[in-house]
Formats: structure tokens, sequence, C-alpha cells
């Protein structure tokens, strides 16, 4: 398994440890964001579809934020639950 597709799965293992009853949603939803970069937009997407799979919740996406301060910041805001990021540890 290369590189990549570690970090790929180590992303989608937190994805489904994610502890969705503590994130900050309104009207019982949950709100997938991304940053603008195409491997976060496929991450994010990947996101809604398990959450909407497993939890047959309504799923928001909220993709092209910008960067991390953005995506930060919509998340302390309570505006998004959730997005992708990786360390960029090899």
């Amino acid at each position: 398994m290369t590189r990549h597709y570690k970090s790929i799965f180590l992303s989608l293992a937190f994805l489904l440890l994610l502890p969705i009853g503590g994130c900050k949603r309104q009207a019982n939803r949950i709100v997938v964001g991304s940053k603008n970069f195409t491997e976060q937009l496929i991450l994010g997407e990947l996101f809604a579809q398990i959450m909407e799979a497993r939890t047959h919740l309504p799923v928001e996406r909220r993709f092209y934020l910008a960067g991390t301060f953005i995506c930060h910041q919509a998340i302390l805001a309570g505006r998004i639950d959730i997005y992708p990021e990786y360390t960029g540890l090899h």
C-alpha cells in the first residue's frame, strides 16, 4: 500500500470513529466542508456519502472554503461540522 493510500485510509478511519453526536448541528443535519483542492473535495464528498449512508441524516456540502484558516473558523463558528485535513506526514 503506498503512502498516499495509507493517508486516505487513515482519514476515512478517523471519520468512522468521529463522534457525530458531539458536532454542532442544527436541525439534525451534518455540514461537511472542504478546502478548494481536488484531494480535499474528493475526501469531503466521501465523508458526506459515508455519513449519509450510515446515519440517514441529511448532509449539506460546503466545499471550496479556501484554506485552513477559513475552514477552522467555520468549525469554531458552527457553520460546518467536519472537513478533511491532512498533516503531510510521509
